[in-house]
């Protein structure tokens, strides 16, 4: 799962939840319109995800391209 950081206090409204400026959390935001969201300058990602090392390939993907 994506990690971000808040740069300000931010809701997460597709989690109904508040972070606070400074905190680092995981989340995965929703597609908008089936389009990636934008988001604003008060969040950063700071790490896109890890591999899933024991997990098989998700539709005969090969295992390094098997990403959360």
């Amino acid at each position: 799962m994506p990690d971000y950081i808040a740069h300000r206090d931010t809701w997460l409204s597709h989690e109904n939840r508040k972070v606070s400026a400074g905190e680092e959390f995981s989340t995965v935001f929703p597609d908008v319109n089936g389009k990636p969201m934008r988001l604003s300058d008060n969040i950063e990602l700071v790490k896109k995800g890890k591999k899933v090392v024991d997990a098989p390939p998700a539709d005969g993907a090969p295992a390094d391209d098997n990403l959360i």
